[in-house]
């Protein structure tokens, strides 16, 4: 995930119109699923935040942002 965050505006662009086209999403959506999961990773594994949080399921979370992982992944490769 933090490679396709790192990743060059126009790669992440492609990716997540990749990823919209073959759900049948708008574009908007995927991204918005991607930068929620990528922050609330990031949090979850904050050294000093992690221990003290807890994340309820809800229509981000409850989509499994690893259904979108291969088109990011092919930006990493």
């Amino acid at each position: 995930m933090d490679d396709f965050a790192r990743s060059s505006a126009e790669d992440r662009i492609a990716a997540i119109e990749e990823a919209a086209a073959r759900r049948d999403l708008r574009p908007m959506i995927i991204e918005k699923d991607f930068w929620v999961c990528w922050t609330l990773r990031r949090l979850a594994e904050h050294a000093e935040l992690g221990p003290h949080l807890t994340f309820k399921g809800g229509t981000s979370l409850s989509r499994r942002p690893t259904a979108l992982l291969p088109a990011f992944q092919k930006i990493s490769t």
